[in-house]
């Protein structure tokens, strides 16, 4: 009979010590700073107008370097009905991109889109 209270006494002791093991480490945290996509910029097409009272006054539009200072020069030249990129307008100005990707100024009556 001592016997068995020693067995007894050993499997609750088994027990209680299997349920009493190490705790397991936490889980590492790993941060993750996510960059957000930029979402593509919709692209506004706009034409070149040299039109003044439906009269067709200008075949060629000077396209300028600094809509401010006109003596900065000019980037390049536009054509009448040509279209060409909005890349913003700024007062009566308008930054535009001609199809050989140069950017420059025109005022905003030689855009039809704005008359």
């Amino acid at each position: 009979m001592k016997n068995g209270k020693v067995v007894l006494v050993f499997c609750v002791l088994l027990v209680l010590l299997c349920g009493c093991g190490a705790e397991e480490p936490p889980l590492p945290v790993i941060e993750v700073t996510a960059t957000p996509t930029p979402k593509p910029t919709r692209i506004v097409w706009l034409t070149l107008d040299g039109t003044e009272n439906g009269e067709l006054v200008l075949t060629e539009i000077n396209v300028w370097k600094d809509h401010e200072n006109r003596g900065a020069g000019i980037v390049g030249v536009g054509r009448h009905g040509q279209q060409v990129k909005l890349v913003r307008r700024s007062g009566d100005g308008v930054k535009i991109e001609l199809p050989s990707r140069a950017q420059g100024w025109v005022t905003y009556y030689f855009i039809k889109e704005y008359k």
